[in-house]
């Protein structure tokens, strides 16, 4: 499969994904629109499924990354906000301090799994962590 038709079928996927969920955050999850599109990626990607080949990620690693960017901006906008007004200051920093807390925890316990139980290298873990 060449990797026009890839993006040409994923784009026709996504059109009929957007249709079905409609406009807006994700079925009341709160994620923003264009993230469940970023799980299906995940999971049909080499590292998963392999239903889309290394080649054609590696291809397509300029449009990914923009679209990554726009959805971390689309997050970034709203981050504060909530309904139509904005959130305590000092909320906001607990919410933060608890996500860079939680960030590396969760950094830490794969760089331990990965180096005392599974042997790997450091070079090996650091994109997974």
């Amino acid at each position: 499969m060449t990797g026009v038709w890839l993006l040409l079928g994923l784009l026709l996927f996504a059109y009929a994904g957007s249709m079905l969920l409609g406009s807006g955050k994700a079925r009341g999850y709160g994620l923003p629109s264009g993230a469940e599109y970023l799980l299906l990626g995940v999971v049909l990607g080499p590292h998963f499924l392999s239903a889309v080949p290394r080649e054609s990620v590696l291809t397509f690693q300029p449009l990914m990354l923009a679209a990554l960017g726009w959805l971390c901006v689309v997050v970034g906008v709203d981050y504060g906000v909530v309904g139509e007004r904005r959130i305590v200051t000092g909320s906001a920093l607990i919410g933060v301090a608890l996500g860079v807390l939680s960030s590396g925890a969760a950094f830490a316990a794969v760089m331990w799994v990965g180096v005392r139980v599974l042997h790997q290298s450091l070079s090996t873990l650091l994109p997974l962590a």
